[in-house]
């Protein structure tokens, strides 16, 4: 276990958010993961890193796995900023790197189809663990940590 696993898992036990470990193989993209055939039970999702194109806001886009964001108004963060806010790599991008967001700068916008969703698979800022979490927990986390969340409809690809 790394030492961002071991700090995430610190984080969810302290505060009472249940969770499920899967180990696997290293995956970077949602296109791995499907050709790894993990078989995790749950919801998987696709999470982007954004910013919006006069970089003053950040973002965390959670939606399911087969739903496309419309960047008209945001853009990708680069590698640097996804390193140095998030302290997550290419790959690792999902809501557990804002336990390094310190001053709550990063805006979480949820998929409304995740709403009640039990088991939604996220990395555990690891290429090679993931956690499953129910929506009602992952409300818990983003709360516990303070940062600001809104629910968004997104149409399927």
């Amino acid at each position: 276990m790394c030492e961002k696993e071991k700090y995430l898992f610190d984080f969810l036990k302290r505060n009472e958010i249940k969770f499920n470990i899967y180990e696997h193989e290293p995956v970077y993209t949602v296109e791995d993961v499907k050709n790894a055939k993990l078989n995790i039970p749950g919801v998987p999702t696709k999470n982007l890193f954004l910013k919006s194109k006069d970089k003053k806001k950040y973002y965390l886009f959670i939606m399911q796995e087969d739903k496309k964001a419309d960047l008209k108004e945001i853009t990708f963060a680069s590698k640097d900023e996804l390193k140095q806010i998030l302290n997550l790599e290419f790959g690792d991008v999902g809501p557990f790197g804002i336990i390094y967001d310190k001053e709550n700068i990063v805006q979480i916008l949820i998929d409304s189809e995740l709403k009640d969703k039990k088991n939604i698979n996220f990395s555990a800022n690891s290429l090679s663990t993931t956690v499953t979490i129910d929506y009602d927990d992952l409300i818990k986390f983003i709360e516990k940590n303070g940062n600001k969340y809104e629910i968004v409809n997104i149409e399927k690809k």
